[in-house]
């Protein structure tokens, strides 16, 4: 049984600390998005300001009403990766919190480290030149 479990911490700290990178890329892709500096194409979906007409070419009342509201992330870039960025820090926390079933200093210290990896890997992808016009 504790063989079970310390197997299962170790994936679960491996899950969370993925979702961290994940969400490390996707907070440079939008905030590279929202400067204006992606070097994405199409220019009019992965970039904040020019994509707000994508939202507005539905017709209808309720597509017209999901796509602005609940379905937004279909619409540009910068929103479907906010959308990504949102559900891995949520999955994250929730492994972290998973493998520790409660408060402790272990549960502070893989917070903290999944944190780390997180702000690591958008430095990293925000100051490389390979995603930057």
């Amino acid at each position: 049984m504790t063989i079970t479990l310390i197997i299962l911490s170790v994936v679960f700290s491996v899950i969370a600390h993925v979702m961290a990178i994940v969400s490390g890329y996707a907070k440079m892709i939008c905030d590279l998005s929202e400067e204006g500096k992606l070097n994405k194409k199409p220019f009019e979906y992965w970039h904040k300001t020019a994509s707000s007409k994508n939202k507005h070419q539905y017709t209808g009342k309720l597509k017209s009403w999901l796509m602005k509201n609940l379905l937004v992330m279909f619409t540009d870039g910068w929103h479907k990766y906010q959308f990504v960025l949102t559900v891995c820090l949520i999955l994250s926390g929730f492994f972290v919190g998973f493998i520790s079933g409660k408060i402790t200093p272990y549960y502070s210290f893989q917070l903290l480290s999944v944190y780390l990896v997180r702000t690591a890997t958008f430095h990293f992808f925000y100051t490389s030149k390979k995603y930057r016009l």
